[in-house]
């Protein structure tokens, strides 16, 4: 089964995304999920945020996460919902999203491009075969 074009778009923002967090992980030594935990990821690359703001309410929507006990959300009520890192970076994942989505749409236009180049290089070689054949028809006659 072949992907769509929004799927492709989706499956490379999510790549670009992980690949963001795991490197800003590093450099910040903390754990990838403190940066961004799994279950933003998908909902990031569903719907790739345009400017900060959109993204530290993605990122921080109490609604999209885990139902937990009691205790656990007090534990959570009082720590951040979203990341130093994320809310200091933030500027930089949305260049690197909105890169990913820009090279998705050159890739397409690329290959619209190839297409017609290739339907065009098809035209000329059969309009050059019949102009042969009809000179050739002609000098035997």
């Amino acid at each position: 089964m072949m992907a769509t074009g929004s799927e492709n778009v989706q499956r490379m923002v999510y790549r670009a995304v992980h690949e963001w967090r795991d490197r800003v992980a590093r450099e910040a030594d903390e754990s990838t999920q403190y940066v961004i935990p799994n279950r933003y990821l998908f909902k990031i690359a569903e719907a790739p945020p345009q400017d900060v703001v959109v993204l530290l309410r993605m990122v921080g929507d109490q609604q999209y996460q885990q139902p937990q006990q009691p205790q656990q959300q007090q534990q959570q009520q009082q720590q951040q919902q979203v990341s130093d890192v994320v809310k200091r970076r933030g500027k930089e994942l949305i260049k690197v999203m909105k890169h990913v989505v820009k090279m998705s749409d050159k890739d397409k236009s690329d290959v619209l491009f190839l297409q017609y180049q290739r339907r065009r290089r098809r035209r000329q070689t059969a309009n050059s075969s019949v102009l042969f054949l009809s000179l050739f028809l002609q000098l035997m006659i």
